[in-house]
C-alpha cells in the first residue's frame, strides 16, 4: 500500500468514526489509539500508522448487537474534536512520492 492510499484509508476510517456508536468501554479504547495514531504520525511511522489503523477498524461497531448488552452511544465530544484534528492533519500535503529505482544490471542497451 502507498502511503497515499495509506493516509487515505486512514482518513476515511476517522470519518467513519465520527458515526459509530459504541460502549463507553470502546470509546476509552477508541481514545487510546487515537493517541497511538497522533504519534505515529509526529514520528512518521509508517508501519505504526498502518497497524493503528487496522487496530482501530476493529474496534468499530458490528452489525448483531446481543440482547442484554452495555448500551452504545456516539463518539464523546473530545473523541470527536481529536478526530478532526487528526483528519486535518492528514489532509496537509504529502511529500511526493519516490519512484522506484530500477537497478543497473549491466544489460542495459542490449
Amino acid at each position: 500500500m502507498s502511503m497515499f492510499d495509506l493516509v487515505a484509508s486512514t482518513r476515511s476510517t476517522l470519518l467513519d468514526l465520527q458515526d459509530w456508536q459504541l460502549t463507553p468501554e470502546q470509546w476509552t479504547r477508541v481514545d487510546s489509539l487515537l493517541t497511538d495514531l497522533d504519534a505515529a504520525l509526529s514520528r512518521s511511522d509508517t508501519q505504526a500508522l498502518r497497524s493503528t489503523r487496522i487496530l482501530l477498524e476493529l474496534c468499530g461497531p458490528v452489525r448483531i448487537t446481543r440482547i442484554g448488552t452495555e448500551p452504545t452511544i456516539a463518539a464523546p465530544e473530545h473523541i470527536l474534536e481529536r478526530t478532526n484534528h487528526l483528519v486535518h492533519s492528514l489532509s496537509l500535503p504529502l511529500p511526493p512520492e519516490q519512484p522506484a529505482r530500477q537497478e543497473d544490471n549491466g544489460d542495459a542497451g542490449r
